[in-house]
């Protein structure tokens, strides 16, 4: 009789064993992906280049990520609009690049040219 509660208890702990399920789930992410400088020097011209057709057309303003606000927002540096371009959590190192090249251009040009006081 002992040997048959024994027996119940260690097959009844072998199935709660088994039922218990103590794995680690395993993902693999997406490694970064990262360019080379040839790319990144293709869209700073890229941004450089936007920046100067915007200036001949008269279109002043600066870029930035995100999703507008809905109220007018200004650069403090040049008091130019902020155009928000794209969603912050999709940018790399190429979307920054464009960005920052388009906006020292923009930067660039209201330093040379801004009315003395």
């Amino acid at each position: 009789m002992k040997a048959c509660i024994v027996l119940v208890l260690v097959a009844s702990l072998g199935a709660f064993a088994g039922a218990s399920d103590n794995s680690v789930e395993v993902t693999l992410e997406q490694p970064p992906v990262v360019y080379g400088p040839e790319v990144t020097a293709a869209a700073r011209a890229r941004g450089k280049a936007e920046a100067e057709k915007d200036i001949k057309a008269g279109h002043f303003r600066v870029r930035d990520c995100g999703k507008a606000s809905g109220k007018r927002e200004i650069d403090t540096v040049t008091g130019y609009p902020i155009e928000r371009i794209g969603l912050c959590d999709h940018r790399s190192e190429v979307f920054d690049a464009e960005v920052i090249a388009y906006n020292q251009t923009m930067r660039e040009w209201h330093a040379k040219h801004k009315r003395r006081r």
